[in-house]
């Protein structure tokens, strides 16, 4: 067992957690993710060799490919969804920027069903009563959103 905390003041979570629970220090400054579990270890060199074993004992670089696309869910349920004032889930960023090195192996696109990555239908496909300013932002999934085949009425 090895000592973690969340990034979430509201919750006690410091504690006692197997070492694949927890995340490594440097996920803090990349995303905002209040109840992910840190290794309480804020200064550990990724070169050191105390790294390297604690990696090997399973503490994680990034955190699992579902949960991170579970928040971004979580995250763009938090935010406006009118488009001008959208912002992009930090989670979707940090996905990213990080698939071809943590995540491209466990990706299958045919077996990504979930609704994940923000669209909205451009002015031209709109209702031409519709205001563009007020168009919504929602969730399609991968295979849904190069293909077309996300209908209006799905919303």
């Amino acid at each position: 067992m090895h000592l973690g905390r969340s990034l979430d003041t509201t919750a006690d979570r410091a504690g006692r957690y197997s070492p694949r629970d927890l995340h490594f220090p440097t996920l803090e400054n990349e995303l905002d993710w209040p109840t992910l579990i840190i290794l309480d270890w804020p200064n550990i060199d990724p070169h050191s060799p105390e790294y390297l074993f604690l990696k090997e004992l399973g503490v994680r670089e990034v955190p699992e490919l579902y949960k991170l696309i579970n928040r971004i869910v979580e995250e763009h349920q938090q935010s406006s969804m009118i488009v001008k004032d959208y912002e992009l889930p930090t989670a979707l960023s940090f996905l990213a920027s990080n698939f071809h090195k943590h995540y491209i192996k466990l990706w299958n696109v045919e077996q990504s069903q979930e609704a994940f990555l923000p669209c909205y239908y451009s002015t031209k496909m709109m209702d031409t009563n519709a205001n563009a300013n007020e168009s919504k932002v929602f969730l399609s999934a991968p295979n849904n959103v190069f293909t077309g085949l996300f209908f209006h009425n799905s919303l």
